[in-house]
């Protein structure tokens, strides 16, 4: 009986390819290729003789999304989404506010008395915070195109920077200008 294998094989710089082979024996093999060290032989998943592809295990269908914890980088990526979107919708709005600022004595009047309510200030932190996220997350996320801190510990560390930075700052710069 042959069992199938995957053989690995890796050019050197980050290419890698997928050969299924069939050896005689379940245990590891050593690759016939032993003196080239980029290619290595490791057991795959045992499939049929009519399948060319592993089967897949079926994966749990788990929909509630609300009940799903995240870990700390997923929940920096998802809050850097929406902050983006935030700031998105938050243009409009400004730039309505501003057009009736300059456009007159009594649009600025009106603009500053709006700036003045207590949920229009809630409103402004919440886009402080969302514009401070949104670029420490972004700083995040370009260090780590440039390869560094995609390790495990290194990634939780700088979104939880990340994250921390955001959160102090909007309250430092939202006592002093709100």
């Amino acid at each position: 009986m042959l069992h199938r294998y995957a053989r690995f094989a890796d050019s050197g710089q980050g290419n890698r390819s997928i050969f299924l082979c069939e050896c005689p024996s379940p245990a590891y093999t050593v690759s016939p290729y032993r003196n080239d060290p980029l290619l290595i032989l490791t057991p795959s998943i045992h499939m049929s003789p009519h399948q060319s592809q592993p089967a897949a295990q079926p994966r749990p269908v788990f929909l509630e999304l609300w009940r799903i914890r995240l870990p700390l980088p997923g929940m920096v990526s998802i809050l850097h989404r929406l902050s983006g979107v935030f700031m998105v919708l938050a243009i409009p709005i400004g730039a309505w506010a501003l057009g009736s600022a300059v456009a007159s004595a009594s649009g600025y009047e009106r603009i500053t008395g709006l700036l003045s309510a207590p949920l229009v200030k809630i409103a402004l932190l919440v886009l402080l915070w969302s514009f401070l996220h949104h670029l420490f997350a972004g700083l995040r996320y370009l260090v780590m195109d440039l390869g560094l801190a995609v390790d495990l510990k290194p990634a939780r560390l700088t979104a939880a920077i990340a994250l921390g930075a955001g959160l102090v700052i909007t309250l430092i710069l939202g006592g002093v200008l709100l």
